[in-house]
């Protein structure tokens, strides 16, 4: 690019006498400047001759024709030629390219990278500014000279292979600013290869939503490897244990009622990865629903009892049924319907003695009823303080059912109890009165008839 160092015989040197070292290649930009770094030897006997009045030129030249001139910047008396050119105008307009080392990445996932971006410095002056793009790590920046005393800007990026680079564009940016204050900018980028094992494993189920029982369903396992996936698993989880369904990476099954939650599990030489639990909305009709009653057996009235319906169905719908004391209920789909056997409930309440209770008849002889309900059957006990113990009395007792009260029926059977009085009072006390405590049934207290005579 630049032509051969000569001195003038004013230094008492010949061609011959001496030699140059130079870089033999180096890259100008446009509108900046140009160091170049030079340094010469001459003859012992010469060096007394290296002084300040000294001269050194560059000539660039075509078929050995000058071209032009250019005066040394460096110091001639310490054998130092270097010159620097800020006048380029017929050099290149765009920036040299950055180098990466290494060129290429192949690296396993979790492994330490270190890509290092050198660019070549013209004019030391105005050194290029290096960027990374992504910025992945820790950067070092330094200004490296070389071996022929020219000059290198190098940034070096660490960082940690993830797999979320594989195939991913690495670039480094050298921005070169020109003495006028405009820029140009050169890159260079590579692509890193990072092995690693199986990732973000995945389930498609085809067709996707509710599916009929026995009706046909594919189920596709995807994962992100590299390199790629060699074996797939499928199991099915029951709770707490896996069973093994399939080892393809489609799996082609019946849709079940014994099968509504499945996992992929995705394999290569650097590990293994499974997906999250799919559930499968298998549907089928209800089978024959039963009734649990809580507390079972009998229960007072007004307490709190749950009833529970059990069927399995998919999807279903509950309703439930009563009559008084019985209840059943009924599960339904779009697929049938279902009903349980009727149950009963035993309800259970205390026995009180209803107004309906009287005596009648004349002093000869009176007939007493007592009409009383409850559940379990109320026991009726009869008691005769005011009666005198020398008149003979007779009972019967008897048991009907009572429709007087709402839902008596439900409720189990009122009792009626009867006594036959042979002689309430004495013949010469026709027209006095006497009282009978009739009636005490079940826990509720006695009630007292009165019978006027």
């Amino acid at each position: 690019m630049f032509g051969c160092f000569s001195l003038p015989s004013s230094c008492g040197t010949v061609p011959r006498d001496f030699s140059v070292s130079l870089p033999r290649h180096m890259e100008a930009l446009r509108g900046s400047c140009l160091t170049i770094p030079c340094s010469f030897t001459v003859r012992k006997t010469y060096e007394q001759d290296l002084t300040s009045d000294c001269r050194s030129e560059w000539r660039k030249t075509t078929d050995s024709k000058v071209a032009f001139t250019r005066t040394t910047t460096g110091n001639l008396e310490q054998k130092n030629c270097t010159t620097t050119v800020r006048d380029i105008t017929e050099e290149n307009q765009a920036a040299p390219t950055p180098t990466l080392s290494p060129p290429t990445v192949s690296v396993a996932e979790g492994q330490s990278v270190r890509l290092q971006c050198s660019a070549p410095v013209p004019c030391p002056s105005l050194p290029p500014t290096l960027t990374w793009s992504p910025v992945l790590g820790q950067v070092q920046v330094t200004l490296q000279q070389q071996e022929d005393n020219t000059y290198v800007q190098e940034s070096t990026l660490s960082f940690t292979a993830s797999h979320i680079l594989h195939d991913k564009s690495i670039t480094c940016s050298a921005e070169y600013r020109r003495e006028d204050a405009s820029v140009t900018t050169a890159s260079v980028q590579t692509t890193p290869s990072v092995s690693y094992g199986p990732r973000n494993t995945n389930v498609t189920v085809s067709p996707s939503g509710a599916v009929a029982e026995h009706s046909h369903m594919s189920l596709s396992c995807s994962s992100d490897a590299n390199p790629a996936v060699q074996h797939y698993h499928w199991y099915k989880a029951d709770g707490g244990t896996h069973t093994s369904i399939g080892n393809s990476s489609v799996l082609h099954m019946n849709a079940s009622r014994e099968t509504t939650a499945v996992f992929c599990q995705a394999q290569n030489e650097l590990g293994t990865h499974r997906s999250s639990v799919t559930s499968l909305d298998v549907q089928y009709p209800p089978e024959t629903p039963t009734v649990s009653i809580i507390p079972s057996g009998p229960v007072a009235e007004n307490s709190h009892i749950r009833l529970i319906c059990r069927s399995d169905a998919n999807p279903s719908v509950f309703h439930w049924q009563r009559e008084t004391t019985a209840v059943f209920c009924e599960v339904k789909n779009h697929l049938g319907t279902e009903r349980s056997v009727v149950s009963q409930l035993d309800v259970q309440f205390p026995a009180q003695i209803l107004s309906s209770s009287n005596c009648s008849g004349d002093w000869a002889q009176i007939l007493c009823v007592c009409e009383a309900e409850g559940k379990p059957f109320p026991l009726v006990h009869w008691t005769f303080p005011a009666v005198s113990p020398n008149l003979s009395i007779s009972t019967r007792f008897s048991c009907r059912r009572l429709d007087r009260r709402e839902n008596s029926a439900s409720r189990g059977c009122d009792c009626v109890g009867c006594v036959d009085y042979t002689a309430l009072c004495p013949q010469k006390s026709k027209s006095g009165s006497c009282s009978a405590s009739v009636c005490g049934c079940g826990f509720e207290p006695n009630t007292t008839l009165k019978l006027e005579m």
